[in-house]
């Protein structure tokens, strides 16, 4: 099995970033945690450094860890849990915000 990193960054709707990480923490991570392959989970806030002032700005960074010979099948099975009974989506997320990255290892 290969690991992969997969990070997802975040903002809070207006008013309820105590919500979102409320949610993160105590639904949302251990939702993704019942899908065959993530193995773990953890939370980071985000204080952008530098960047162009243009560039988005995040609350939150959740970087999962995956254990799989096919990262695509891994997430496309938490994407269609996404918004059901098995992973409902909290009203305190700003869907439009949200960029995944998939990391794969390189070198030693």
């Amino acid at each position: 099995m290969a690991h992969f990193e997969l990070m997802i960054l975040t903002k809070a709707a207006e008013g309820r970033r105590d919500e979102l990480a409320h949610w993160y923490d105590t639904v949302h991570i251990p939702d993704h945690l019942r899908v065959p392959g993530y193995v773990s989970a953890k939370r980071f806030e985000v204080d952008r450094l530098d960047g162009p002032a243009e560039s988005l700005n995040w609350d939150f960074m959740t970087v999962y860890d995956l254990e799989t010979d096919d990262p695509s099948a891994v997430i496309a099975e938490a994407r269609r849990r996404l918004g059901t009974d098995e992973m409902p989506v909290s009203a305190a997320l700003d869907m439009t915000m949200t960029l995944a990255l998939l990391a794969t290892p390189v070198g030693p």
